[in-house]
This record gives C-alpha cells, sequence and structure tokens, in this order.
C-alpha cells in the first residue's frame, strides 16, 4: 500500500514555485500571445505548478533510500468512494504522530484483503 503523508510540504512548495518561475520566464518572454491573455497565461502556471508539485512529491518518493519505520495499528473503518474513479481508504487507529480517526488511501486488491479490526502496518520513510 502506497499512499504520500503530507508531513513536510513547504519545501515541495517552494521549490515548485521556483521551478515555475524558470520555466515561465522564456514562455512570457518569447510569447506575445501569452502576455496579452492574462487568464490563459495564469491559468498555465497554476496547471504547471499544480504539476510540478506533484512530479517533485512523487520523484521524493521514488528516489527517498532511507529505511522506512513500521507503525502497528488497527483498521478502525473502511470506506470506499465513488466518482469517476472509485476510492479505497482505511480508518485507522492511531500511529506514529497520526490522531485516531486518520486515513491512508488503499489499493482495490488490499481494501478488499483486509477487514475491520485487523492489524496493519504503515512504512514511513524519511524522504
Amino acid at each position: 500500500m502506497t499512499d504520500i503523508n503530507l508531513l513536510d510540504w513547504m519545501p515541495i512548495f517552494q521549490w515548485s514555485v521556483c521551478i515555475v518561475v524558470v520555466l515561465a520566464i522564456p514562455i512570457l518572454i518569447g510569447e506575445s500571445a501569452f502576455r496579452s491573455k492574462r487568464t490563459i497565461t495564469i491559468f498555465l502556471l497554476l496547471l504547471t505548478y499544480g504539476y510540478t508539485c506533484g512530479g517533485l512529491a512523487e520523484l521524493n518518493r521514488i528516489l527517498d533510500t532511507s529505511q522506512p519505520v513500521a507503525f502497528r495499528t488497527t483498521i478502525r473503518a473502511m470506506h470506499a468512494s465513488s466518482g469517476k474513479s472509485r476510492t479505497y481508504r482505511l480508518i485507522l487507529d492511531g500511529w506514529g504522530n497520526e490522531p485516531v480517526g486518520s486515513d491512508v488511501k488503499a489499493s482495490n486488491a488490499f481494501y478488499d484483503a483486509v477487514h475491520v479490526g485487523d492489524t496493519v502496518c504503515i512504512y514511513l520513510s524519511k524522504g
């Protein structure tokens, strides 16, 4: 089960702003259409910022080589929501610094394999 824990996102937000500025300067200097249409420019900058934040978070997770810390906890409840896609979440007892009732995303296969009251391990890497 893989979920990105939002413990320390400030460095990702700051680096994303820097990357978006570096990418935006040549585009705004070279293309006059973007300078005249501010709404399109703002939309593209926000879209680029979102992709940059997600890309940096995923890159941080992939390149993290630290030894994960294991936390044992119990499943308090399970929730599946539907919309454009089906999302499976496990509501857990407290673990680490997380309070009772915190939830994590789970894959369909993992969600089907566990039940309320089961003990699960959460592995949290430093990066």
